[in-house]
């Protein structure tokens, strides 16, 4: 996958119009949001529009670029300096203040031509929807914000509808995965694990995780394995005897 906010990927976006080299060539749409400086009082404004682009496809909101033509003209000094300063945990702890599930973002300052431009892009959320949890500003509690072409709006029912389909067909896949390696390996070798108790059942035994080790391990999912280093992980090898 190509990092969204990598020199090549965003020159798909920096480009000069052929009909007007001060303008850029992208116009917004599902992706693409434009701002013209960067400021503080609309940061309720730029959570909806991250919210708008997790519900959909992920997309970037780019500071220094005119409204109305779109023309070059990029950030400088205060509005500069307080993009660059962002604090990216406190912008996350804000994020999570006001919208659950969690929102995934980037951001970074972009040169094009001379001019400094700051961009923050938000990842297509894993778990939709992403909903508002309180109002401020443009925000409005249990609203569901949805990228309509150039438009951050609360969602309409065909869409969420669409959204929470799918999210059940993740569910059903999951569920049919898990069957079929059941089926494979045999009741008689399975086993399940509480995460929260630290007990794993199977057919013939059950094992128990002690508490302080369970806050030790990382339980990694499939193909997410290295040879060296990475976080603690247990490895049973053998038989276990259970323990009273």
């Amino acid at each position: 996958m190509i990092n969204p906010l990598s020199d090549s990927a965003l020159l798909h976006i920096f480009k000069k119009s052929s009909r007007n080299p001060k303008l850029i060539g992208t116009n917004e749409g599902i992706t693409v949001e434009y701002k013209q400086s960067f400021g503080w009082a609309s940061m309720s404004d730029y959570f909806k529009a991250m919210a708008a682009f997790a519900n959909r496809e992920g997309g970037y909101i780019i500071f220094g670029i005119k409204d109305k033509p779109h023309e070059f003209l990029g950030l400088f000094e205060n509005a500069l300096d307080r993009f660059e300063n962002i604090d990216n945990q406190v912008w996350s702890t804000n994020l999570r203040e006001h919208f659950s599930p969690e929102i995934k973002w980037e951001k970074r300052c972009f040169n094009f031509d001379g001019n400094n431009f700051g961009i923050i892009y938000t990842y297509p959320a894993k778990e939709k929807p992403v909903i508002c949890k309180k109002d401020n500003g443009e925000l409005r509690k249990a609203a569901i914000y949805y990228r309509y072409n150039s438009q951050n709006s609360e969602i309409d029912y065909p869409e969420l509808h669409a959204i929470i389909e799918y999210e059940k067909q993740k569910v059903n896949e999951q569920w049919m995965k898990t069957i079929r390696q059941i089926g494979d390996l045999g009741v008689d070798r399975m086993a399940l694990l509480d995460l929260n108790s630290g007990k794993m059942s199977g057919e013939n035994t059950s094992l128990y995780i002690d508490e302080t080790l369970l806050d030790e391990i990382s339980f990694v999912q499939e193909g997410s394995f290295v040879e060296t280093g990475g976080n603690p992980a247990l490895k049973v090898v053998g038989h276990v005897q259970t323990v009273v």
